[in-house]
């Protein structure tokens, strides 16, 4: 795995283990390769991924976001937990910390 996606597994390691879950990473198909799920954008755009988790057994909630360059580089990313627990302000919340990444 190239450097940026060893820091996503490690993030995603890590978070996971503080919401105490547990995970065969081991099992990863990323932990080999890289698989692209979304069309990179033209050049000299980036793209923003943000996502939102809810648990109903925790009273903090996860987001999370990355942004990607043209030719799909790690240009920064972020996460988070949050006190909202209603699913459409989580994700609001979520697109709005990732408006706030792609125009610092």
């Amino acid at each position: 795995a190239s450097g940026s996606s060893h820091y996503l597994l490690t993030l995603a390691e890590a978070w996971t283990s503080s919401l105490y879950i547990e995970v065969a990473t081991e099992h990863w198909p990323c932990k080999s390769m890289t698989k692209r799920w979304c069309q990179l954008p033209t050049h000299g755009w980036v793209t923003v991924n943000v996502d939102g988790l809810v648990l109903a057994t925790r009273p903090k909630v996860a987001i999370g976001g990355v942004m990607r360059g043209s030719n799909g580089e790690w240009m920064g990313g972020f996460d988070m937990m949050i006190g909202m627990s209603n699913i459409f302000q989580v994700e609001s919340r979520a697109m709005l910390e990732g408006l706030k990444l792609a125009w610092a």
